[in-house]
């Protein structure tokens, strides 16, 4: 159940991110302009892929060991 949690918290950064990027590029914004305006989803973005890579961890470890 974590798991799924997990996934749907990356899809519901995914898709705002995407969002803010192309805006971005619409505005015609630089490559620095364009990384400035993501910085705060990217890091939300890694923070949620650790907490993923967590679960897999204890799941793996889980099927291991019983």
């Amino acid at each position: 159940m974590e798991t799924l949690a997990t996934i749907q918290k990356l899809f519901g950064i995914l898709a705002p991110l995407a969002h803010t990027i192309v805006q971005a590029v619409k505005d015609g914004a630089s490559d620095e302009e364009i990384a400035d305006r993501v910085s705060g989803q990217v890091r939300i973005l890694g923070h949620e892929i650790d907490a993923l890579r967590k679960t897999q961890d204890s799941l793996e470890d889980f099927i291991k060991n019983g």
